[in-house]
């Protein structure tokens, strides 16, 4: 008994070890990214963000929600966009808000991921405009993959940080109440790797091809949807999700050699209706 005692006790102060050890790392990433990002708008004469407690929580709520329930995208699994996230979190009276996202395996780098948002143009766009006063970087391991959410805003409360432009504000990458058009952030999911997306009115289907890898990404909006399968190169397919076990959620990754190869998604409802996605990719 007093074995099963101690075992118990270590795998407790273990886990709360652990636990410690990632909210270290991922405060410092937080702060070497603010680093990283402010002097990247320094350098073009844009005024600095402000690290936003309001803003931090949304994103960490939602890198936390991807990287748990196994997607990748802007849209919450219950439908939520990022603007009904950020104004959850008490970010209110916003005149300007936007969104980035990204993952990659391995552990946290602030480097990486910004490198990765600042090699990709719409990101980018983001991380320097000079509509956004405040932000919050959200962090979070799940399955030997990071997951990161940077939310920007202005509000009436924001505090504009060495300011050297006129405060104009500009909605072509941002929502506002006057402009509900969060496209141009909606559609910014491309990370490391080629992303590629299908938008239909019962499905959102995506895929990202990073070396040898490829990580595919349904979310369901068929009320009656019942099945996915997969194959690949005419092989026998098999069911990857079922609305019993995954609802209205799915996450495929799989490995391919070098060369061409044909990959088939058989998607069917309760009625026996199916939707094939076929689609061709390269691996290097």
């Amino acid at each position: 008994m007093e074995k099963e005692r101690k075992k118990v006790y270590s795998f407790i102060v273990g886990t709360m070890i652990i636990l410690n050890i990632l909210t270290i790392v991922s405060a410092s990433v937080e702060s070497d990214f603010f680093n990283l990002l402010n002097q990247e708008r320094q350098s073009l004469n844009v005024s600095a963000l402000s690290n936003n407690p309001q803003l931090k929580n949304a994103a960490y709520l939602h890198s936390k929600d991807m990287g748990e329930n196994h997607y990748f995208s802007h849209t919450s699994l219950d439908g939520r966009t990022f603007v009904n996230r950020i104004v959850a979190a008490n970010y209110t009276d916003y005149r300007a808000l936007g969104e980035n996202i990204g993952y990659h395996t391995g552990f946290a780098e602030a480097n990486k991921i910004f490198s990765m948002w600042k090699s990709s143009p719409g990101h980018y766009k983001n991380m320097i405009s000079p509509n956004f006063a405040d932000a919050g970087l959200g962090v979070y391991y799940a399955g030997n993959s990071m997951y990161y959410t940077l939310d920007l805003g202005k509000n009436r409360n924001s505090v504009i940080i060495n300011t050297t432009l006129p405060n104009q504000i500009n909605q072509t990458n941002s929502t506002s109440p006057a402009s509900n058009n969060s496209s141009n952030v909606a559609n910014q999911t491309n990370v490391t790797g080629t992303n590629n997306s299908v938008t239909d009115s019962n499905y959102n289907f995506s895929y990202k091809i990073s070396g040898r890898y490829v990580d595919y990404f349904f979310i369901i909006k068929d009320p009656n949807f019942y099945t996915i399968s997969y194959s690949k190169d005419n092989q026998k397919s098999k069911v990857i999700c079922s609305w019993l076990k995954n609802k209205n959620s799915c996450f495929l990754r799989s490995y391919y050699t070098p060369g061409k190869h044909t990959i088939l998604f058989e998607i069917k409802n309760k009625q026996g209706q199916v939707n094939n996605n076929v689609l061709s990719i390269e691996i290097l």
